[in-house]
């Protein structure tokens, strides 16, 4: 009964984003490449990145990529916390990861300004490009925010470890 009562006091809920609001379920939304590079190659050595590593955000580049890779050739796949990955096949270095792992390794690239998960990808130091990756918002999420609101509750939250533009997305 306490707890009942505690709840008619309750104005403000705070919501986990990723597979509250969300499905939880990544899908690449775009590829933006370098001058001569091609979407293929972008999509291939971000898969050699992410092949040994079971991240969400992993499965959605992999499920886009078309070329078959073998997990063999990696010579060496070192993952750098809160950067991304580095992968060594027999022709040179991969780099995936975020704008920091570009910025570790003096990588000349183009920063994507956007609501989205942002895999920036190089070989052998140099840029080939940005993949972009989205989560698709539950279409239940704004029905059941309004339904709260005519509940009483003055204020929504969004809990995340994503970045504010995603974030301020979501909540939108």
């Amino acid at each position: 009964g306490n707890y009942l009562e505690t709840l008619a006091d309750i104005n403000v809920v705070a919501f986990d984003k990723t597979g509250t609001l969300t499905y939880g379920s990544f899908e690449v939304t775009d590829i933006r490449k370098a001058t001569g590079v091609s979407e293929e190659d972008i999509l291939k050595y971000a898969a050699f990145g992410e092949c040994k590593t079971n991240h969400p955000i992993a499965h959605a580049i992999l499920d886009k990529n078309k070329i078959p890779i073998n997990k063999e050739d990696i010579k060496e796949y070192k993952e750098i916390s809160g950067y991304g990955v580095e992968a060594t096949l027999e022709e040179g270095a991969i780099l995936v990861g975020n704008q920091k792992l570009m910025e570790k390794y003096n990588i000349d690239f183009a920063p994507a300004d956007t609501a989205s998960t942002v895999v920036y990808v190089a070989f052998n130091n140099k840029y080939l490009g940005v993949i972009l990756i989205a989560d698709k918002i539950k279409e239940t999420s704004k029905e059941g925010i309004e339904a709260l609101n005519i509940a009483g509750i003055t204020k929504t939250v969004v809990l995340s470890g994503d970045n504010q533009a995603i974030v301020d997305e979501v909540g939108d």
